[in-house]
Order: C-alpha cells, then structure tokens, then sequence
C-alpha cells in the first residue's frame, strides 16, 4: 500500500473502503477466533481488502504486505502511524475513528504485529472501552497484557475470566487461562483448561500442536514446571 492511499483511507474516515472494512471486520473475527490466532494475523489480509476498495487495482493488492518483511515492516509503520494520528487528531473523520471500537483494534493489531505490546494493550484498552463484550478482544488485551506487564498485578486473569464469561469455550481464553493455572502451580486446572481449549482449535493447527505439547509435558498431578503454551501461531 502506498502512503497516498493509507492516507486516503484516514482521512476520507467514512469512505466506502472505511465501511467496507468496518463490515467486513466480524468476518475476520470470526475466523481468528476459530483459528486460535492472535488478532496480528488479521492485518494483512484487512489492508489488501482497503487497498483493492481504494483503487480497483488487483496489482495493488499484490503490493500490499506480504512481499517482504522489510517492506511489510515500513508499510505497517507508516500505516499504524497514520491510523494514530487520525485517531488523537481533532478533525471530524478523526473524531468519528475515535469512536468505532473496530478502528481502536485495527490499531491494536498493527501494533502487536510490529511488537510493539504495550502500545497494543492500550489501544485494545480503548476498543474495550467502547465495546466491552467481545471476547476475542478481551483475550487479545489479556495475552498483551502479560507480555508486557506480566501476571503479577490480576489484571490479565480479570481479563480472560470476562471473556470465558461472555464466551465459555473461546480457545484462546481458555489457553491464556490454562497458562496461568499452570503458573500457579495448578497442573490439574492448567490440563483441564488446555483440554477444553484443544476440543475447539483445527487439528492441523499450530495452536493445537501447542496445546498438545503443553498437555503432553504436564501429566496429571504433575507440578507447576512444565511447558506452557506459547503465543498461537498461524
């Protein structure tokens, strides 16, 4: 995606590729959630849909993120600095992002996808702050949470109880909630909580793969010392 037509997207606000991602977003969502994948993975797929929405050019669309890391890298940059900068700013399209919870974890996901986790739990902080009841969100800002704050304080276990509340088999919660049974020293609710997660994720996934790891190196009754699952991957 080239700067003008980032730039287009955020600044035109209300366009139709704005509304076009906005409606598209659920879809994304929903195949996140059944792929046990970390809202990053979505970035990519959502701009070449804005860029393709902005100029009817499938070359475009080859062009977007994707054809190499370095250049993947400085289009997200520019992206997500952009995308910020509509957000804060005192403009109409601005004010308008600013209230479309979608937008706030657009943000958090280009965020995440370029490591930044602390700047990602607080834009997830704004989306749940406009929407509360979503729990892909919820788990979302939980497994940032703990990368860049850690368990000690609660608040990424408050985080994925919400979400196991709205949404008692989310993998992804039930993941995060496993690993932190386990870091208790709970082997028995850590084995339980992965089971259940591993009931909902693709067999050929490499989030299942993970849980069955984590499941396999912690035998019941086992101590808190086995290995966990990492961040799921696609």
């Amino acid at each position: 995606m080239t700067a003008p037509v980032a730039l287009a997207l955020l600044v035109l606000g209300l366009s139709a590729a704005a509304l076009t991602a906005l409606l598209l977003w659920p879809l994304w969502q929903t195949r996140v959630a059944a792929a046990g994948r970390p809202a990053a993975l979505w970035a990519v797929p959502l701009v070449a849909v804005l860029v393709y929405a902005l100029t009817g050019d499938p070359q475009a669309v080859a062009r977007a993120p994707g054809d190499g890391e370095r250049e993947a890298r400085r289009e997200t940059e520019a992206l997500v600095a952009q995308l910020s900068a509509t957000l804060q700013g005192d403009t109409p399209a601005g004010a308008a992002a600013a209230g479309a919870p979608e937008a706030w974890a657009w943000l958090a996901g280009l965020q995440a996808e370029l490591q930044r986790f602390a700047e990602a739990e607080a834009a997830f902080g704004r989306a749940l702050a406009l929407r509360p009841d979503v729990p892909q969100w919820l788990a979302d800002r939980a497994d940032l949470y703990l990368v860049a704050h850690g368990a000690a304080d609660g608040e990424a276990e408050r985080l994925v109880s919400r979400a196991l509340a709205l949404a008692p088999d989310h993998p992804k919660a039930l993941a995060i909630a496993g690993g932190l049974a386990h870091d208790r020293g709970d082997s028995a609710q850590a084995r339980r909580l992965w089971a259940l997660a591993r009931t909902q994720v693709p067999d050929d996934s490499a989030f299942a793969a993970e849980l069955d790891r984590s499941l396999g190196a912690t035998p019941p009754g086992a101590p808190g010392d086995a290995v966990r699952p990492g961040r799921p991957q696609p």
